[in-house]
This record gives structure tokens, C-alpha cells and sequence, in this order.
């Protein structure tokens, strides 16, 4: 089964989480200093559930705050005994945000599925630059697809272009007792299979119908000549 759209909803709430979290206009460093400065001007609050050891830690903590005592690690040990029940600094916020994209699953749906937006590594990494960093990218790279990932013993990869339509698929397993890779185009049959064994890589076409051809000398061959294409 699918992601629903309650799926795909959190996962774009938590795709844009990261990028804010992760954008170079947003230091942590900065914030955290600036937390640490203004330590004494909140009213923190512990967090209910807190039993006696990490309560009297908390306490500890907010007493080094209070003092200009507390370094980065202490901070974020506080922030994490704290609760957002009472005056809290921003880079709390920031700390729950981090925690909360680096613990959940993206997209994932009762059947173990996810699924998650891509496109070209260079605009993905764009977006964490500052705009006179940025590198320069051809329009077409800012095609946007989606990928849908079934994890598990086989563990099936499709990955969609923005209209839905299937563009690339891949089934990852063990095989004859060896890692294994089938690849199809378009949601087509397997083109590939790929074994590891031999004392290398095995790459066998899936029926007579699939041809190797030179690969054009472009950017997707990396202008190699020992390049080949795959065509049925």
C-alpha cells in the first residue's frame, strides 16, 4: 500500500523541517551562542516526565546557565531535559526539529513503504548555499521526480517522473547467494541483472532483445569512451 495523503503531507512538512534546519542562513552555532548570552533572560521550565536523576541534572544545568557557566554540550543536554511548556529560546526549537528529522522515517506508510521527492544533487545542494555560492545548473537539471521504496529481504525502488509516469526501477536482493540488482525503464521488463561474483561485477541482458551500444560522448558517460547504452 501507498503513502496516503496524510503521508506525503508529513513527509513534505518534514522535508521542509530539514531544509530550514539545515539552510546555511540558520547556524547553530550562532544561535547556540546566542542562547548561552541570553541564558538568564527565560523562564525555563523541566519537562513532567523527568525522574529523580535527570530532575536534579536539570537542576544542575540551569544553575550553570544561570551563571555563565554551561558550554554547546551542556546546552543541548539542557534543551533536551526541557520543556516547552515554559519561556523558551529559539535554539530549542531548532534542537526538537533536528531530533525530529533525524528520527523519523520519511513517508512511511503502514506497509513499510516510503516515499520522498528528488532531484539533481546540485540544485538539492543549491539550497543550502547562499546565493553567490550556488553553482550554476542547466534548466533541465531541475527536474523534479519521486522516489517509492519498499524495503525488506527484496527491497524494490521506483522512482517517477512529476507526471507519475515510471522512469527507472530497481529490485536489490540476494541471489544465487550474491547481492543482486534488476534494473527495468519506463515500468517496463528487467533490462539488467547484475551479480557481484566472478571477481567482479556480472551484467547479463535480460533477453536478446536488449542491445549494448556506444554511449554518446556527454556528461552521462562522464565523456568516458568505454561508455555503453542500453537499448531494447
Amino acid at each position: 500500500m501507498m503513502a496516503t495523503a496524510t503521508d506525503l503531507l508529513l513527509a513534505q512538512a518534514q522535508n521542509c523541517l530539514s531544509e530550514l534546519i539545515d539552510s546555511a542562513f540558520l547556524d547553530d552555532k550562532d544561535i547556540g551562542g546566542d542562547c548561552l548570552e541570553n541564558f538568564d533572560c527565560y523562564d525555563w521550565q523541566p519537562k513532567s516526565t523527568l525522574d529523580e536523576l535527570q530532575a536534579k541534572q536539570w537542576s544542575e544545568l540551569l544553575q550553570k546557565g544561570m551563571n555563565g557557566d554551561m558550554d554547546g554540550a551542556e546546552l543541548t543536554e539542557f534543551l533536551g531535559l526541557t520543556s516547552a511548556d515554559g519561556q523558551t529560546h529559539p535554539y530549542f526549537y531548532c534542537i526538537q526539529a533536528r531530533q525530529i528529522v533525524n528520527s523519523t522515517p520519511e513517508n512511511a506508510d503502514d506497509d513499510n513503504s516510503l516515499s520522498c521527492p528528488m532531484v539533481d544533487w546540485r540544485v538539492e545542494s543549491n539550497k543550502h548555499l547562499a546565493p553567490a555560492d550556488r553553482e550554476s545548473v542547466p534548466a533541465e537539471y531541475n527536474k523534479q521526480y519521486s522516489a517509492s521504496i519498499k524495503p525488506g529481504n527484496q527491497i524494490g525502488i521506483e522512482i517517477n517522473d512529476a507526471d507519475g509516469e515510471p522512469s527507472l526501477g530497481l529490485l536489490i536482493e540476494i541471489n544465487h547467494g550474491t547481492p543482486a540488482l534488476h534494473i527495468d525503464l519506463d515500468g517496463g521488463d528487467n533490462v539488467l541483472h547484475l551479480h557481484k561474483g566472478q571477481g567482479g561485477l556480472v551484467i547479463t541482458p535480460d533477453s536478446q532483445f536488449v542491445r549494448f551500444a556506444q554511449a554518446e560522448d556527454d556528461e552521462l558517460s562522464y565523456h568516458d569512451s568505454n561508455s555503453l547504452v542500453v537499448r531494447t
